[in-house]
């Protein structure tokens, strides 16, 4: 693998503290002036592999995180020491103990008492023989005469009510007064105002790998490393820079690293999605990988458990699975990668003409995905499939 993919692979794969603590460690073991073989040696208690006998310093070391230094020796140096810092994880992953779960303890079941009679109840033929049917409850004679009585006056209301509604209503109702109609102005309409139309915001996508998003034009403080394809709309632009959306927040865009004119697709969904099913290894993946995209990531966590190791940055979040990692967007699956496959370039290219190619990438796009390799330098290639936003 080449030392610049192996250094983002390591930049995945181990915690954001663990590499600020090799930091630290690097500039206190560099100091004032060390060679670099020599600090290997007290930070890992192991010999470097590659000839590293120039001194640097801690500032040398700051230089060069800041792209302001190249030096092959630091590379190979940090490569290493972050090899070995991966090494200790693991090896501290694997020795933590298992604990077995403490036995749930069962209460026992409480019977309650059954509940007998003071004295036995009495049948049905027993209760019959001492209140027998035909006994009736007595009727009072006052209570009928009452209900005649409410009869006839509720007949009496009734009936004046009917002789006296025209002789009341003759006291509330007035004259009718004339109307005077009045012509009504119509009121004017007013003209439909002027739609101004908007223009389309412009956009430019990436069209090389790894391509370094600044923060501040006149900087070197990397905001993101966008990848090949990637498609961002322009918010301002300079003499060799173009300001970007990223998340919610910008970022800076040589403009020599990207294009502004993107063909079309020229491949169907169905024909995208039917060759990563025959050539790319779902084994990991319970269910179609098309299927993932728009999935909360709490439902992933529970479909696939806990990953590996995470990672983040300024507009994603990585979950990194023995054969890929998913990336998360706003708490959603925007993007599967496929890790260290032996898919190799002429398989990709058997898909027809391709969106965008350089020595180390490709694009394919169809109305709704994007499919892309990236080609390492010992043959492991990485593919990304990912929907067109």
């Amino acid at each position: 693998m080449h030392h610049s993919e192996r250094l983002l692979h390591l930049h995945l794969t181990i915690d954001r503290t663990k590499r600020f603590e090799l930091h630290q460690k690097i500039k206190t073991s560099l100091g004032e002036g060390k060679t670099l073989a020599t600090s290997y040696i007290e930070l890992t208690n192991e010999a470097l592999t590659s000839n590293a006998l120039s001194t640097k310093t801690a500032e040398d070391f700051e230089a060069w995180l800041r792209g302001e230094e190249k030096d092959e020796g630091f590379l190979a140096y940090y490569i290493g020491l972050l090899e070995n810092c991966l090494h200790k994880q693991e090896d501290v992953q694997s020795e933590e103990p298992v604990i077995a779960p403490e036995p749930v303890k069962v209460p026992k079941e409480t019977t309650k008492p059954r509940y007998i009679p003071e004295k036995p109840v009495p049948s049905r033929a027993e209760r019959a023989h001492y209140y027998p049917a035909d006994i009736q409850p007595a009727r009072s004679k006052r209570r009928g005469i009452k209900t005649l009585v409410a009869a006839l006056l509720v007949l009496l209301l009734a009936g004046g009510a009917y002789i006296g509604y025209p002789y009341a209503t003759s006291f509330f109702v007035a004259e009718e007064e004339p109307v005077n109609i009045k012509e009504v102005t119509p009121t004017p309409v007013a003209e439909d105002e002027p739609v101004i139309e908007e223009t389309p915001s412009r956009q430019l996508w990436l069209a090389e790998k790894n391509v370094n998003l600044l923060t501040d034009i006149d900087g070197t403080e990397v905001a993101y490393i966008g990848d090949i394809g990637d498609r961002y709309e322009v918010v301002s632009e300079d003499d060799a820079y173009a300001e970007v959306k990223l998340g919610n927040t910008t970022a800076w865009a040589p403009l020599n690293q990207t294009t502004t004119e993107w063909p079309a697709p020229v491949l169907t969904d169905a024909q995208l999605i039917d060759w990563i099913d025959v050539n790319v290894n779902n084994e990991w993946l319970p269910n179609s990988p098309t299927s993932y995209f728009g999935m909360p990531k709490q439902e992933l966590l529970d479909t696939f458990g806990e990953p590996m190791s995470t990672d983040g940055d300024v507009l994603n979040e990585y979950l990194f699975y023995p054969n890929g990692f998913f990336i998360v967007q706003q708490e959603t699956i925007v993007a599967i990668d496929w890790t260290n496959t032996d898919v190799s370039r002429e398989t990709f290219t058997n898909l027809g003409t391709s969106q965008i190619e350089t020595d180390d990438a490709l694009v394919y796009e169809s109305p709704s995905y994007s499919l892309r390799l990236f080609v390492g330098a010992t043959g492991q290639n990485r593919i990304r499939l990912t929907t067109v936003q």
